[in-house]
């Protein structure tokens, strides 16, 4: 009979299993920004989705492996969206009541797909 292999060969927060995550959040975001800037905004470049996705990516993953969860995840959350606001805002340069309506869309999307891809795996 054949052992069978650990699923994950890091241990948990190690410098690659931390890049690991922030790479997958970083892609996740950037795919959620996207939709929700095209959904608000209109027509928009899809790099521009994947620049903003790093943003809250960032700061969720580093602000999490740094403060730890409990508090420490909703100290991360308020900065990741900051974080996303701005890099909207920055990137985008839509104005500023349409970087509020592109957040706020934004984290209803990442909400939304998130608890659909999870619910696939729980």
């Amino acid at each position: 009979m054949v052992g069978l292999a650990p699923a994950q060969s890091v241990p948990l927060g190690s410098v690659p299993a931390v890049l690991g995550t922030l790479l997958i959040a970083a892609v996740f975001y950037g795919v959620t920004a996207h939709v929700a800037a095209r959904y608000v905004l209109g027509d928009v470049d899809f790099e521009q989705g994947l620049f903003v996705g790093i943003v809250p990516a960032a700061i969720l993953v580093v602000g999490v492996w740094l403060l730890g969860e409990g508090i420490g995840l909703y100290v991360a959350l308020i900065g990741a969206l900051v974080g996303d606001f701005v890099a909207i805002d920055r990137i985008y340069d839509p104005g500023l009541k349409w970087s509020v309506a592109v957040t706020l869309v934004h984290y209803a999307v990442s909400v939304l797909l998130g608890t659909a891809v999870t619910s696939l795996f729980v």
